[in-house]
């Protein structure tokens, strides 16, 4: 047994090795998906606020519809 604990010990230094460089990598993909969600925010935002109005070229709407119909008075 132990002629085994150089190698038990190896191998132990090696997982908590291993799970070091796992727990760097989980933090830095936490970081990144962090920053993508803002700029997903962000995106959202500038594309809803300019969003053309729905007209007759990119919609289903007929070509009369274009035009506000006036009012009758």
């Amino acid at each position: 047994m132990t002629e085994q604990l150089p190698i038990l010990f190896e191998k132990i230094v090696g997982l908590l090795n291993q799970i070091s460089s796992l727990e760097n990598e989980v933090s830095r993909l936490t970081d990144e998906n962090h920053s993508l969600k803002e700029q997903l925010d962000s995106l959202t935002k500038r594309f809803s606020q300019s969003e053309l109005p729905k007209n007759s070229q990119n919609s289903s709407r007929p070509p009369s519809s274009d035009f506000p119909k006036p009012q009758k008075t």
